[in-house]
């Protein structure tokens, strides 16, 4: 049996990320990053369901794992499930040994 969090929506893509910030001398720094956007749904208090894309954050690691990232491009709009961690500042990001489990691929009604 598995346990941890696992994330299950449609798989809406991936982006690079640029961020500038100043490091703790003043110094101006830039770090860059990958990110894959999954469209999560749920439900409000007034019973609606809506749809929330969450950003989880891919490692350094994880981007040089070609079948990983193939696998993000191949199943792109797909429902699919993901193991995801969570980081500092309750940022999620892709689990060292993730696999992407599809659900349900995109041309399938």
């Amino acid at each position: 049996m598995e346990s941890g969090i696992f994330l299950r929506g449609v798989l809406v893509g991936t982006r690079d990320i640029k961020r500038n910030y100043t490091n703790n001398n003043g110094e101006q720094k830039t770090t860059e990053y990958k990110e894959i956007g999954i469209e999560v749904e749920y439900k409000n208090t007034y019973g609606r369901s809506q749809t929330l894309t969450k950003n989880i954050r891919i490692s350094e690691d994880k981007t040089r794992d070609a079948s990983f990232m193939k696998s993000l491009s191949d199943n792109h709009l797909a429902l699919i499930e993901l193991p995801v961690n969570v980081g500092d500042f309750k940022s999620l990001y892709v689990d060292s040994s993730a696999t992407v489990d599809v659900i349900q691929s995109a041309n399938a009604a």
